[in-house]
């Protein structure tokens, strides 16, 4: 089963500081950008891999390597990862897969929330 590590994004600022302060993603990380429809790249320094996601957390859309200075919008889609650039290719996660939400883990220091996320087992296999 394949995993990634993102960092919920829910409030404003946090949605609209997401990635950034960053220059590149450890494999398998991101962001959470949860309610989202639709994002940006304006400021990015790296490509990115976006992932969308309907309200029940199924893939609506798949927009790798998404070069900075773009900008993508879903209709139906209710969250977005955005992973490192390749993360699509290497997970091998398809449109219509249903992702399970692990559990919460809140880093001491920051008070920031962190969820891992893999592809549900009643899917693809991988």
């Amino acid at each position: 089963m394949k995993r990634v590590c993102v960092l919920l994004a829910d409030t404003f600022a946090h949605r609209a500081l997401g990635l950034l302060a960053r220059s590149h993603l450890h494999a398998r990380a991101g962001i959470w950008l949860r309610p989202c429809s639709s994002v940006h790249c304006l400021g990015m320094r790296m490509p990115l891999d976006l992932i969308f996601l309907d309200a029940n957390n199924r893939i609506v859309r798949l927009e790798p390597s998404v070069l900075p200075s773009r900008a993508m919008r879903c209709a139906g889609a209710r969250s977005v990862l955005e992973l490192g650039n390749g993360s699509v290719s290497a997970l091998g996660w398809q449109l219509a897969d249903q992702l399970r939400v692990g559990v919460a883990r809140r880093t001491p220091s920051s008070g920031r929330v962190w969820h891992s996320i893999t592809v549900s087992a009643s899917e693809h296999s991988n």
